[in-house]
C-alpha cells in the first residue's frame, strides 16, 4: 500500500545557510531522509518545497478571489517535503517515518493513499 509522509518544518526557525557552495543544513537533513527511504527500498517519490514565503495562495470567498492573510505563516509549521512510500501496512509506515532524521525535530504526518485510475474511463 502507498503512504504519503508530509514533513513539516518550523517556520519560525530560519534554515541554516550553507557556506560557499555547501547546501543548507536543513537541505542535508531532508536529502538524508530521502536517501534512507531509497536505500531501504520504500521510496517511490520525494518532493522538497521552497519556503512558504515563495508561495502564492488562492482562495475564493463568495465567488470572489481573495488573497489570504499569510502574516502568521512564518510562525506555523510549514510543509517542507513529501515522500511517497510503499509499505505493507500503516504500522510499518509509521515505523519507517519514525526513523527519518526530520522526525527528530519536526512533525512527520503519515497518510494512506488511495489509488484511483483516473485515466481508464
Amino acid at each position: 500500500m502507498k503512504y504519503l509522509f508530509l514533513v513539516y518544518a518550523d517556520g519560525a526557525r530560519p534554515a541554516a545557510a550553507g557556506s560557499a557552495g555547501e547546501p543548507a543544513a536543513a537541505d542535508v537533513v531532508f536529502h538524508s531522509g530521502g536517501e534512507l527511504l531509497r536505500e531501504e527500498g520504500y521510496l517511490l517519490n520525494a518532493l522538497y518545497m521552497r519556503s512558504a514565503a515563495s508561495a502564492s495562495a488562492v482562495r475564493l470567498r463568495g465567488g470572489e478571489f481573495a488573497l489570504p492573510d499569510d502574516s502568521s505563516n512564518e510562525a506555523r509549521n510549514q510543509l517542507a517535503a513529501l515522500y511517497i512510500i510503499n509499505a505493507r501496512d500503516l504500522n510499518e509506515a509509521v515505523r519507517v517515518a519514525s526513523r527519518l532524521p526530520q522526525a527528530q525535530h519536526s512533525l512527520v504526518e503519515v497518510r494512506p493513499l488511495l489509488d484511483f485510475d483516473w485515466l481508464s474511463g
